[in-house]
């Protein structure tokens, strides 16, 4: 799926325990995607 040009972008921090780092590192790998997509996709 292409990505859509984007002309303004911001950072978003989180701040999460390690634990939970981890879950969501599997979850986008489970994905195949990166940690953006899947952030705004869920």
């Amino acid at each position: 799926m292409p990505r859509a040009i984007v002309e303004d972008s911001s950072r978003l921090a989180l701040r999460v325990r390690p634990e939970d780092k981890a879950v969501l590192m599997r979850a986008v790998a489970l994905e195949r995607t990166d940690m953006t997509n899947f952030v705004l996709r869920h």
